[in-house]
C-alpha cells in the first residue's frame, strides 16, 4: 500500500466513519481576477494511457498506446523515470504536459524545501528533466488541471481540506491565486473551470466550487458509500469512484453524472477486478475515461506497484475488467 496511506489512512478512514456535520462552504481569502470566459482546447490528440506508480519501488510514469476506440495496449511504448520516491498524483495539462506531484514528507517540503510539481515536455522518456517545478510548501498529494491551465493542488497534511489554485505556467516559489476549503479531498479533478474535490466524508460524494470565481460549491453525492480516490471528467459527464459493501467484501463503483445536473448518479459501473477484505475497502487510485473505455488504478492489484483495470464505459452494472495492466498505485491519466 502507498506510504501516504500508512501515515493518513487511519486519520482519513476516521474522518469518512465518523463525520456527519454538514459542510461549510467557504469562499476565497482574497479578490482575484474574473476566469476568462473562454475555454481553450486542448492542444494534442489522446494516444496514450499514462500510468504512475511509485511508493518504495522505482518510481515511473507509463505509457500504453490507445487504439482508435480507446483500448490500451498492454506494453508500453515509453516510460519516464522519476528521480524522487514518493510521487503523489498525476495529470495532463491542455498542451499535453505531464504533471507529477512530488510529495515527499513534511520534513522535507518545510524543511529541506523538496515538494514541488514537476512538469514534464509532452512524450517525456527515460531520465527526463521537468522542464519547470513549483516548489509547494506543504505536501503536494492530488493534482489537476483544467483546459486553460490552472493547476490545483491538494495539500496531505492534517488529512486534507485546502486546495490551491495556480495560474497557468506557475514556476519556482510563485504563489496560489486561490485557496479553497473543502471538507478534505480523497481526489481532485477540473473541467470548464470547475474543481471536483472527491469528499472524504461518508456519502457525500463530490463538491463541485469555481476555482477562480468563489461560487459557492453544489454536491453531487452517491448515498451511504465510502470515496476511493478517483475523479474524471468529459464535456457532458463527471465520473467518481466509492466503494461499497458487496456479499461480505467490497466493491470499486464509478458513478456517473450530468455535469450541472448535481444529486444523485443517473448511472453506476461496478467493477470486479479491484476488491478487498472488508476491512480494507476496495482501495482505488486514479481514474480516467476516454470514448468507450474506464481505467481504474487499483492500489491492491499485482503487489507494490498496483495495477490499472479497464472497463467497458458503454455499459453499466456489474463487469468483469477487459485488460489489466502493471502500474497505477499513483494515478492514471489520458494525454498525448
Amino acid at each position: 500500500m502507498r506510504r501516504w496511506s500508512l501515515l493518513g489512512a487511519v486519520v482519513i478512514a476516521t474522518a469518512m466513519l465518523t463525520s456527519c456535520v454538514a459542510p461549510v462552504p467557504t469562499g476565497p481569502p482574497k479578490a482575484v481576477p474574473p476566469a476568462s470566459t473562454g475555454i481553450a482546447p486542448r492542444g494534442f490528440t489522446p494516444g496514450h494511457l499514462y500510468v504512475a506508480q511509485g511508493t518504495d519501488i522505482p518510481s515511473r510514469v507509463y505509457r500504453f498506446p490507445l487504439n482508435a476506440d480507446g483500448l490500451p495496449s498492454t506494453t508500453p511504448d515509453g516510460v519516464l523515470k522519476l528521480p524522487y520516491r514518493y510521487p503523489g498524483s498525476i495529470a495532463i495539462g491542455p498542451d499535453g504536459s505531464l504533471f507529477v506531484a512530488d510529495s515527499g514528507t513534511a520534513y522535507a517540503c518545510k524543511t529541506e524545501r523538496l515538494c514541488a510539481v514537476n512538469v514534464y515536455a509532452p512524450l517525456a522518456s527515460g531520465n527526463a528533466k521537468p522542464t519547470r517545478s513549483l516548489r509547494v510548501p506543504q505536501q503536494p498529494l492530488w493534482i489537476a488541471v483544467d483546459e486553460r491551465g490552472y493547476l490545483d493542488v491538494s495539500i496531505l497534511q492534517g488529512g486534507g481540506g485546502v486546495e490551491n489554485v495556480y495560474a497557468p505556467s506557475a514556476n519556482g516559489n510563485d504563489q496560489p491565486v486561490n485557496v479553497i476549503n473543502s471538507d478534505g479531498a480523497n481526489e481532485l479533478g477540473a473541467r470548464r473551470g470547475i474543481l471536483y474535490v472527491q469528499s472524504l466524508r461518508l456519502g457525500l460524494g463530490v463538491e463541485a466550487i469555481g476555482e477562480t470565481n468563489g461560487k459557492q460549491p453544489v454536491y453531487y453525492t452517491y448515498g451511504y458509500n465510502y470515496s476511493a480516490d478517483g475523479v474524471a471528467t468529459d464535456d457532458h459527464t463527471l465520473y467518481a469512484q466509492f466503494f461499497q459493501p458487496r456479499s461480505g467484501g467490497y466493491f470499486l463503483v464509478t458513478a456517473e453524472w450530468r455535469i450541472g445536473v448535481p444529486g444523485p448518479p443517473f448511472r453506476t459501473v461496478i467493477g470486479r477486478g479491484c476488491k478487498q477484505s472488508r476491512s480494507g475497502g476496495a482501495l482505488g487510485y486514479g481514474l480516467a475515461v476516454y470514448k468507450k473505455y474506464l481505467y481504474e488504478g487499483c492500489i491492491a492489484l499485482l503487489g507494490a506497484s498496483g495495477g490499472v483495470l479497464v472497463y467497458d464505459l458503454t455499459k453499466g452494472g456489474k463487469q468483469k475488467p477487459i485488460e489489466q495492466l502493471v502500474g497505477g498505485n499513483v494515478g492514471v491519466a489520458i494525454g498525448p
